[in-house]
């Protein structure tokens, strides 16, 4: 199976709803993220590439995934495997270019494919998306550092 576009339902949203970062969105903000790209990923389903710079910030809605990044003066690989609700990748561009990553789905899972700026417009209307964010990014980064050490 490869990624699976799907269309939004009252079912989806409320799973998107759930994620931490998404769950206190006004009718509004949860509006402008209705116009994210929402994909199903088989087991196996390379969801991110090294060769490809992300297009947006990806969250987890359900399933499982592993991330292997390359970072520049690491001699080994950094690996992340979440099953997490709302865990991300991609968004960050020094991140991502200093860190290049291969995503692939473990299991059957559901992804949220949400554009740089309106992720951005929703970090500067939600306190909770800007938190989450750079919790994950700190998160991110202080693994990366640990890898060049």
């Amino acid at each position: 199976m490869s990624l699976v576009t799907i269309p939004w339902s009252d079912d989806l949203e409320a799973a998107v709803r759930r994620l931490e970062i998404f769950s206190d969105l006004s009718p509004g903000d949860v509006a402008l993220l209705r116009k994210a790209r929402v994909y199903e990923a088989g087991a196996g389903d390379k969801i991110l590439t090294r060769g490809r710079a992300p297009d947006g910030f990806t969250f987890l809605i359900e399933g499982r995934w592993t991330m292997r990044r390359w970072p520049a003066g690491a001699s080994e690989t950094v690996v992340w495997e979440d099953d997490r609700p709302g865990s991300w990748h991609g968004g960050v561009r020094a991140i991502d270019a200093i860190a290049p990553a291969d995503v692939v789905a473990d299991a059957p899972s559901r992804l949220i494919l949400v554009s740089a700026a309106v992720l951005l417009k929703l970090a500067r209307t939600s306190a909770r998306v800007a938190r989450t964010l750079l919790r994950g990014i700190e998160g991110g980064a202080s693994l990366l550092w640990s890898a060049i050490q």
